[in-house]
């Protein structure tokens, strides 16, 4: 219990200058694919959709009205400024548009492909960009990067949740099939 308290007063003694050093709005960018193929309505022959709906722009405006309670406490607003663009290019573009306004952190929502370009083409930069939607291995194995940070569980780490689950089960038989759904 002491313990406990001990770490989480030594966390608040180290964010407080942080967050009490923010701007009066602290903007957070959030870029996503237009067209982008993962969020097409997919269902099985039952007419049972295949994937989840929706993008997660609408859970991190949620995020955002759930931080205004400690944001009020310092002064801060926490914004969204949302981008749509077609091509990693193009996104790459808006990201030095918002830099130059003072923008360092970005939520990306867009496919394995666009995040590790958008990550490669940022290497070295003073910015933060967050994997809100790209579930591919890679991107934490060969495209690692510093300042790409992960929200969303890869492949591996679904695949290891599974095994752990049923190997609680006590279910040492499974059909495992392969293949496009």
């Amino acid at each position: 219990m002491i313990k406990r308290f001990i770490a989480v007063l030594l966390l608040a003694s180290v964010l407080t200058p942080f967050v009490a050093s923010l701007a009066d709005d602290f903007v957070i960018g959030y870029l996503e694919q237009r067209g982008d193929p993962r969020y097409g309505k997919k269902q099985t022959y039952a007419q049972y959709l295949t994937e989840p709906l929706g993008r997660p722009y609408s859970g991190a405006k949620v995020a955002l009205e759930e931080v205004k309670f400690h944001g009020a406490a310092v002064n801060a607003n926490f914004t969204l400024e949302k981008v749509r663009k077609r091509s990693a290019a193009e996104l790459l573009t808006a990201i030095d548009e918002l830099q130059q306004q003072g923008v360092n952190f970005f939520l990306v929502d867009a496919p394995a492909d666009i995040v590790a370009e958008l990550a490669e083409a940022t290497k070295g930069r003073d910015l933060m960009l967050f994997n809100v939607s790209a579930r591919e291995d890679r991107l934490r194995q060969a495209q690692c990067q510093a300042h790409l940070l992960h929200i969303i569980p890869n492949y591996a780490m679904l695949n290891d949740a599974l095994a752990q689950y049923l190997v609680s089960r006590k279910w040492t038989k499974v059909l495992a099939l392969v293949g496009q759904a």
